[in-house]
């Protein structure tokens, strides 16, 4: 708890505060990658960081088998949608990765900075404060006081790991990750 405290304090001080971009895509991209994620709940891993399914999240972005899946899984939803709308891959509005926090540099480069506010669909993004490490969860419902309903891959729920729903805040730290910022889409 003594270093939950000295991190949210140094945050504070050093002036750190999340971030929000918008990315350009399409409403019906946004909402068949909705239903393709809400079919991979309840996925569990067969071993750590593997399993059949796990598989082709990683492979769909070129990680090895065994490796952290949050963001793979995250785009696995998207190339479905496209693969399921018989759309080109290049309307996948997120970069192709394995690293959450890449998904959110890109983003920053791209994209159009607006109020830092949760919206349904945005992308929640970790990231330790040393390394490349993170963490990346998909919005699926907006509650009160920064609290949102997600969907995470790479997660645990009554001692299994796999794809779950999450209760998160969009403020709060998650193990020794801080908030880092949101991805969401701006839909023509």
């Amino acid at each position: 708890m003594r270093i939950l405290l000295l991190i949210l304090l140094f945050l504070l001080l050093s002036g750190f505060k999340p971030t929000k971009v918008l990315l350009p895509s399409s409403l019906v991209i946004i909402d068949e990658s909705e239903r393709v994620l809400v079919a991979q709940v309840g996925v569990l891993e067969e071993a750590e960081n593997r399993g059949k399914k796990i598989y082709e999240y990683q492979k769909c972005v070129g990680i090895p088998a065994g490796a952290p899946y949050c963001a793979a899984g995250q785009y696995y939803c998207f190339w479905k949608a496209t693969q399921n709308l018989n759309l080109p891959e290049n309307l996948i509005p997120i970069k192709k990765t394995g690293l959450a926090f890449a998904v959110y540099e890109d983003a920053v480069a791209r994209g159009q900075r607006v109020v830092y506010t949760a919206a349904k669909h945005d992308l929640l993004v970790w990231k330790k404060r040393i390394g490349i490490n993170g963490h990346i969860e998909r919005i699926v419902e907006v509650k009160q006081k920064g609290w949102v309903k997600t969907i995470g891959f790479n997660t645990t729920s009554g001692g299994k790991s796999g794809v779950f729903y999450k209760i998160r805040n969009i403020y709060h730290p998650l193990q020794r990750m801080v908030v880092v910022g949101l991805v969401g889409f701006q839909y023509d």
